[in-house]
């Protein structure tokens, strides 16, 4: 073997210990955890998660206007209260599948998405609610889509993909916190 193929065998032998480094550096699943405090009562923001017909006041992927795509069913703040929407061209659903809360505090809210085509849940959305000192709702929002396999985590890792759940979750609490924070009694 020429010396200079030994060499490109090298930088090939080189760059794949490289990326399987990466591989085991890399997230094993695409999961985001944000916060936000809101200043109105849990109560209002447990209703504003819990109900659908409210997530299009402020949920970024979804357009007010076009309320053809969307289909609504069941009871707010019940579980197997539901939407199914398109967006990406493909058929979509969310449905709420559990509400933990006492009789004056919701505690958490639990959502399941999934593809419509797949039937299968393919994403959690997990809310926790609780008040600061003033009484004053705070809510931590976690997503959680499916496992990366092994040999995409370095790809993940390198381009920082795993950060644009995190981005995503940050704007819609802020729209959520924009359109709470608006509503005239969102004090009270």
């Amino acid at each position: 073997m020429s010396p200079l193929k030994k060499t490109y065998a090298w930088v090939v032998i080189m760059v794949l210990m490289g990326y399987t480094a990466l591989c085991f550096l890399g997230p094993e699943q695409y999961e985001s955890t944000q916060s936000v405090k809101i200043r109105c009562s849990n109560q209002k923001l447990a209703w504003a998660l819990s109900d659908f017909n409210e997530w299009i006041m402020w949920f970024k992927d979804w357009d007010a206007s076009d309320t053809a795509h969307f289909k609504i069913i069941g009871e707010p703040m019940m579980a197997k209260h539901g939407v199914v929407f398109y967006h990406n061209g493909m058929s979509q659903s969310m449905e709420i599948k559990a509400i933990y809360a006492s009789l004056d505090f919701v505690d958490v809210i639990q959502i399941q998405r999934s593809v419509s085509e797949q039937k299968e849940p393919d994403a959690e959305i997990e809310f926790q609610l609780s008040e600061d000192e003033k009484g004053f709702a705070i809510v931590s929002c976690t997503l959680k889509q499916g496992e990366i396999p092994w040999y995409f985590r370095g790809a993940v890792w390198l381009t920082g993909n795993a950060h644009h759940w995190d981005d995503w979750n940050n704007e819609n609490l802020e729209q959520l916190k924009s359109y709470l924070e608006s509503r005239p009694t969102a004090s009270q």
